[in-house]
């Protein structure tokens, strides 16, 4: 008696093995693909309650899921009011949004995920409002790629809103005003690589205060973990600036603030001077958006021309001044820095001074003529007018470029047309005294 054909068997049962393999391989695939055809052939309906979202992944949002709620449900222009535990409530097939005040103040939050940012990832940071949004999310189209990415997106989310309210206002010269922008966001970090999700309908939100203008001056905002910027121009005195943002839930607002960054502000406005040292004009500076009560010291320099001081104190409302004198011709850059502030810069061009030359000369031959007048015995007026136009354009000179008052009269410095006419006129009417004056001066 042979034994039995051992190698023969294994061979059988090998071949069976592979057959019943394949075809079971080949039943799988088919019913696999008739059910993403019909998922793919079919609209997404939801039916019945929604899921709950992961409120054990938002415990640090909402703290307490099991007191009774206050919720505010909205329908298309109606509002239901829903009194529940938040670990109960769901969103109805035709609901997009509820909300409820959570019991915590208003006050600073950190997103526990984070999101990709300029090509990092970055946490959320700011001031949350003391409102609890449930949104139902937009479902992405189905397709047989991201089949599993879409079966596992929730259909219905928490939200909290967040400003950032990080970022400084910095004062604009141009448009004299202060500029910046902060950010407002949807959050949902129920998971640590948080991702941006769109809603079904926006949240609004309006943005207010008393002088600031705000681009766009209202949001809607249609996706989750994702930042909006705004941006806002302020012309008030107030530092840190007081922004309402309200929300359909409180129409009264809430309240955050957006800081200033401190500067400095050269007033004079640009102009042109008289140069080669005739003019001089005080430079008026102040400081903008400080509310510290010591006194800044602020450094002020000058590219052509002199400063009669270097540096000004200066404390808050309180602006200070210094003389900017000319020297030659150009443009002047006179620039005011200080630590801690934003430096400020203004532009002065100084100019051959034809104009005061002019003046001098007219106001010289104005003299002259009326003393050649005032004579009882006149000579030859061509030399007494000539005599007359350089004696008012010398005391003219002497006074607004070396600062020596040869008349001895109260006047005052301040440069203008009309000024070096009147001096010019005096120069030529008592030349006698004015020379006197300067040979007691120079000891001759």
């Amino acid at each position: 008696m042979q034994p039995p054909n051992r190698h023969f068997s294994l061979k059988k049962f090998s071949g069976s093995g592979i057959l019943l393999f394949i075809t079971a391989f080949l039943l799988c695939a088919e019913l696999r693909s008739q059910t993403i055809n019909q998922v793919v052939s079919q609209p997404r309906t939801v039916q019945g309650p929604l899921e709950r979202p992961d409120y054990r992944a938002t415990t640090h949002i909402i703290e307490d899921t099991v007191s009774v709620l206050r919720i505010q449900v909205f329908e298309e222009n109606q509002v239901r009011e829903v009194r529940q535990p938040l670990s109960l409530f769901r969103l109805r097939d035709s609901e997009n949004i509820a909300v409820f005040e959570s019991r915590s103040e208003p006050g600073s939050f950190e997103s526990r995920g984070t999101i990709e940012q300029d090509g990092r990832r970055e946490t959320l940071k700011g001031f949350v409002l003391p409102e609890v949004y449930i949104a139902r999310v937009r479902q992405p189209e189905v397709t047989t790629d991201h089949l599993d990415d879409i079966l596992s997106v929730p259909e219905q989310v928490v939200l909290v809103v967040l400003v950032d309210t990080m970022p400084v206002l910095e004062y604009n010269r141009l448009s004299d005003r202060y500029e910046g922008s902060f950010s407002v966001a949807l959050v949902d970090d129920s998971r640590t690589n948080m991702i941006s999700q769109q809603l079904e309908d926006p949240i609004p939100l309006q943005f207010s205060s008393p002088r600031a203008e705000f681009v766009p001056p209202a949001e809607n905002v249609h996706h989750t973990n994702r930042y909006n910027p705004i941006r806002i121009a302020d012309r008030s005195d107030n530092n840190p600036v007081p922004v309402k943002i309200i929300t359909d839930f409180n129409m009264e607002g809430y309240v955050t603030h957006l800081a200033k960054m401190p500067a400095l502000r050269i007033e004079t406005p640009s102009r042109t001077l008289q140069g080669y040292g005739v003019q001089a004009i005080p430079v008026r500076v102040s400081l903008l958006a400080y509310t510290g009560p010591d006194s800044v010291r602020v450094n002020l320099a000058t590219n052509l021309g002199s400063i009669e001081a270097g540096h000004v104190y200066l404390k808050r409302d309180r602006p200070g001044t210094v003389m900017l004198k000319s020297e030659s011709a150009g443009n002047a850059v006179v620039s005011a820095t200080a630590y801690g502030f934003t430096p400020d810069a203004r532009e002065y061009l100084f100019v051959f001074p034809w104009v005061f030359i002019f003046s001098s000369l007219i106001g010289g031959f104005i003299g002259a003529l009326v003393k050649y007048l005032m004579k009882k015995e006149r000579g030859k007026i061509f030399p007494a007018l000539l005599l007359g136009c350089l004696t008012g354009f010398i005391v003219a000179l002497l006074y607004w470029g070396l600062g020596l008052n040869v008349l001895n009269l109260e006047l005052d410095r301040i440069y203008n047309e009309f000024a070096v006419m009147g001096l010019a006129i005096l120069g030529a009417l008592y030349w006698q005294n004015v020379y006197s004056g300067l040979s007691k001066l120079t000891g001759r």
